[in-house]
């Protein structure tokens, strides 16, 4: 009987997750059979020769409804039985029994199938979500229609009218059918922004090819204006806005004019603030979008520039990136690409007495374990935070039984000492 009200918990997380709005008509207690119920126990007292505690059903169901029996049949079930134990009432008790089952068993059909709806309703929120996701990015970078962008533009304008007829249709089962086309459709659409990528990165192609150098009548050279300190300082502060907001179609136009110039792009990936000490690596590592690791990736291509640069905090890019569990950015930041003499940053760094690893284990970041894993070794593992914690222990302190699992099978992996020495 108890396992009806254990499904009534689950299907109240359930509600909240798939969103109020789009459930705010479902009341937990409006369907179920009270009337059945309040019936029986009005027998029931007249039974027992108490026909007073409920006259008729109206009195019993606001007994039932009352604050302390609402949701708590059973509990007040259990309380009758063992208050009428006597064997005179043993029949009265009885059918009363069988009325609560029938109320638990009636009830528990009707929660299944409404946890059953709620299950697709999260399906097709959390499906929307990712395709506009996506979507806003194709619209973003459309905005320039330029070559490759406006066939973009195209994809953008497909995927709001499918998210538009998803929103129209009025069956949960056909917003499904809907959401599953568009998944579908997203992994084409994500093709597509990696040719953006290599649109973004345009900008040192040319960079071994040719010096862009302007002159003047003579055969000095023009001095550049992004020479000016108080230009570089309010382009690289444009540029940081526009990361943060997550404005490519901005930060296109900044790369594209810096065509040939890659040392000038390295300064302004490498700018920090004031404030912070943040570059727009940094940035990129605590917001950790799809269009931030997009963006990490094109500035790890740009000779010059280096991840191992720390901020105010002394936490690296890979610190920030591993801070807010964002593995998409972390996995570009620690990689060193064939094509450019960028630097990555180094995961397992400790900076302010911690590493990636230990930030992962103690947070439960399992996707981030998963990138570091092949990379550990056993003196990785053995390193201690400042606490003298151990990754493995931030992991078993965390919770997390999935985080613990990787690094123990991490650690399997790697040849012990002894074998080493052999």
């Amino acid at each position: 009987m108890h396992c009806a009200f254990r499904i009534i918990a689950l299907a109240g997380a359930l509600f909240f997750v798939a969103g109020a709005d789009d459930n705010a008509d479902f009341d937990y207690g409006a369907d179920f059979p009270l009337e059945e119920l309040a019936e029986a126990l009005v027998d029931f007292y007249a039974a027992v020769g108490q026909p007073e505690k409920a006259p008729s059903k109206e009195k019993a169901k606001e007994l039932l409804e009352l604050p302390k029996w609402k949701g708590k049949e059973g509990k007040m079930f259990q309380n009758l039985r063992k208050k009428y134990a006597d064997e005179e009432d043993a029949d009265a008790v009885k059918n009363l029994e069988k009325a609560f089952e029938s109320f638990t068993a009636i009830e528990t059909e009707q929660i299944q199938a409404k946890l059953a709806q709620l299950r697709l309703q999260k399906e097709v929120l959390e499906g929307m979500n990712k395709i506009t996701t996506v979507v806003r990015t194709l619209q973003t970078i459309g905005a320039t229609a330029d070559g490759v962008f406006e066939e973009i533009q195209q994809s953008a304008e497909e995927g709001n009218i499918l998210l538009d007829s998803i929103k129209d249709e009025e069956s949960w089962e056909e917003k499904l059918k809907l959401v599953k086309q568009g998944l579908s459709k997203r992994s084409e659409w994500i093709e597509q922004l990696t040719t953006v990528q290599k649109a973004l990165s345009a900008a040192q192609e040319d960079a071994g090819d040719e010096k862009a150098v302007k002159t003047t009548g003579s055969d000095t050279p023009e001095k550049d204006e992004m020479d000016d300190p108080e230009v570089m300082e309010r382009t690289a502060k444009v540029m940081v806005k526009a990361v943060r907001e997550g404005k490519l179609d901005v930060i296109v136009k900044l790369i594209s004019a810096l065509k040939g110039k890659p040392e000038i792009l390295a300064k302004l990936v490498m700018w920090a603030d004031e404030r912070t000490g943040a570059n727009l690596l940094h940035w990129c590592g605590f917001y950790g979008k799809e269009v931030h690791a997009a963006l990490a990736q094109t500035f790890m291509m740009v000779p010059g520039v280096n991840a191992s640069v720390s901020d105010k905090h002394q936490h690296t890019p890979c610190h920030t990136a591993c801070r807010k569990n964002n593995s998409d950015v972390l996995e570009h930041l620690i990689t060193q690409h064939t094509d450019s003499s960028s630097t990555p940053c180094d995961p397992f760094a400790l900076g302010p007495g911690e590493n990636c690893l230990h930030l992962a284990a103690q947070g439960g970041f399992t996707k981030i374990l998963e990138l570091l894993a092949p990379r550990l070794t056993t003196d990785i593992l053995e390193m201690a935070t400042n606490s003298g914690a151990s990754a493995i222990s931030l992991a078993d302190a965390s919770g997390s039984a999935e985080a613990v699992k990787i690094l123990n099978q991490a650690a399997k992996r790697i040849p012990s000492k002894a074998s080493d020495e052999l």
